[in-house]
């Protein structure tokens, strides 16, 4: 394609076009203030049409020759713009520099941007004052709390039932005694017997409460 300096040469208005071997992909470069580059599966250069531009040595508008990709561009790109600038009102910045993290973060803002404007719509279908609808930020609040509540447990009212009463009395019963009550046992064992009962305490606790007897 032509260069930006041969695009310049030529002047504003200018245009140069290349189609991909396949036909499915078409570039376009044209001179306005500077060089539009735009490549695109619809449309080309097409009918040519025009665009006013202000011409700062003749201190007129002029009308110059503009193809028909940006024409149609131009056309459809308030959405664009406007999602961009609603984007860029409260983006979501991730430290990282790993590519996925970053799409997800950008899809999700995306989603939040669009979900807001048609919240906007829906509320002027209402009837809704303007100071009664939420702004973006609200919005993104408000959604975020909703995602935080969701799936969360609820705490249950009243007395614990009967069952977990159980259940917490057998956890009681099942936990270890502690050293000062084995040696109890094992001097009551010693001092009525006098010789060895196989219990389930360690031989360490037994030695200690054997010693304690013999002094």
């Amino acid at each position: 394609m032509k260069t930006d300096k041969e695009m310049k040469k030529e002047g504003r208005g200018s245009y140069d076009e290349r189609v991909s071997q396949n036909d499915e992909v078409v570039l376009v470069r044209w001179q306005d203030n500077g060089t539009v580059n735009m490549a695109s599966t619809h449309l080309g250069v097409g009918n040519i049409g025009t665009v006013r531009r202000w011409s700062e040595s003749q201190k007129v508008h002029v009308d110059i020759d503009c193809p028909e990709v940006v024409l149609d561009y131009n056309k459809y790109m308030g959405g664009v713009d406007k999602l961009d600038f609603i984007m860029s009102l409260y983006p979501m910045r991730t430290r990282t520099k790993k590519w996925p993290v970053r799409v997800i973060s950008h899809f999700a803002s995306f989603a939040l941007s669009n979900s807001w404007l048609e919240y906007l719509r829906d509320a002027n279908k209402a009837g809704l004052l303007r100071k009664e609808t939420l702004d973006m930020m609200a919005f993104q609040t408000d959604v975020a709390n909703c995602l935080l509540n969701s799936n969360k447990p609820q705490k249950k009212r009243g007395r614990p039932s009967n069952d977990n009463s159980r259940t917490v009395k057998k956890k009681a019963l099942r936990r270890a005694p502690n050293r000062a009550e084995e040696i109890r046992r094992h001097l009551l064992l010693l001092t009525t017997t006098n010789h060895y009962q196989p219990l389930p305490f360690t031989i360490t606790v037994w030695r200690q409460a054997k010693r304690l007897v013999s002094l």
